[in-house]
């Protein structure tokens, strides 16, 4: 089951240790959120907006879709990602 956030203004969430697996974030705001050991597994993040987020080692970001067309990925996270 997927679940649909297209377009959610998630600024400043605190979504530590959050099940976001298969979710459909593509086109929302995570500029400020804390995303320190959610589970994105699966997650469509395309045309999502990045800034100062925060996300650390347990962060799992496995098969994330949409990443080449997000919009400010901070420059850790790309290297992380291989981006």
């Amino acid at each position: 089951m997927q679940t649909y956030l297209a377009g959610a203004n998630l600024s400043n969430a605190n979504l530590q240790d959050a099940d976001l697996s298969r979710v459909d974030l593509s086109g929302g705001n995570l500029t400020g959120a804390n995303l320190s050991g959610a589970y994105l597994m699966d997650a469509n993040l395309s045309h999502e907006l990045f800034g100062d987020m925060r996300w650390d080692k347990n962060t799992n970001w496995e098969d994330v879709e949409g990443l080449e067309t997000a919009n400010n990925l901070p420059a850790a996270l790309e290297k992380l990602l291989g981006e």
